[in-house]
């Protein structure tokens, strides 16, 4: 069973331990559980649309803390329901793309039904999710990856499609929280997807499809 411990400490520059880059991503264990998401209040829909941009330049030195974190990724597919559906829009209810967040400390699954982050490998492999000199440097990076077997549709590029619109989806809402809160980010395609896929050992059936920095503007 894996380990559960509390998450301690923001997941940013200012404070992870630094580590030394590595080539190779070993199987890691272990859960870490995010605050309890504050989900009333906020900026107002319109005003939050009206500041949506893409940034790609960044203040390293800034934290985002754990609560940021927590908010941030329920906005983009956590479960908004009891019966389990999420705040982005999915094909067929399938639900079939998953967010992994890589920071300093290490690359993670996002957990939407238990609001944690598990950990995939520990190192710091922000440089390896975007081709930009910016993303290794940045707080965190979201790497989008689509199951084409679990969405199941009997068409393959009608399934990369669909995959990339729930992609876009869950990206826009990451667009709007962080338009919300001052954050900046900005979706990325360049990122070497086989790269990626090799290195957390996705199975065939996995796609990488797109990526996503966040960190404070400059």
């Amino acid at each position: 069973m894996n380990k559960i411990k509390t998450f301690c400490g923001c997941l940013c520059l200012a404070i992870l331990l630094s580590s030394a880059f590595a080539k190779e991503c070993a199987t890691m264990s272990g859960k870490v559980l995010l605050p309890t998401v504050k989900k009333e209040g906020g900026m107002p829909l319109m005003e939050a649309l009206s500041k949506r941009q893409s940034i790609r330049e960044y203040d390293y030195s800034k934290a985002i803390s754990e609560e940021m974190l927590s908010e941030l990724l329920w906005a983009t597919c956590g479960v908004n329901r009891p019966d389990g559906k999420r705040t982005a829009g999915s094909t067929l209810n399938k639900q079939a793309v998953s967010v992994y967040v890589v920071v300093e400390k290490g690359i993670y699954l996002y957990l939407p039904q238990e609001n944690a982050l598990e950990l995939v490998c520990e190192g710091d492999f922000r440089a390896q999710t975007g081709l930009q000199p910016f993303v290794k440097a940045a707080a965190l990076n979201l790497v989008f990856v689509g199951d084409v077997q679990k969405l199941g549709i009997d068409d393959a590029a009608h399934n990369m499609l669909m995959l990339g619109v729930d992609a876009g989806l869950m990206s826009q809402n990451t667009y709007l929280y962080c338009a919300s809160k001052g954050l900046g980010t900005v979706v990325r395609g360049s990122i070497d997807g086989a790269a990626f896929a090799k290195l957390i050992k996705l199975p065939s059936h996995k796609k990488v499809l797109l990526a996503q920095t966040i960190s404070w503007p400059k």
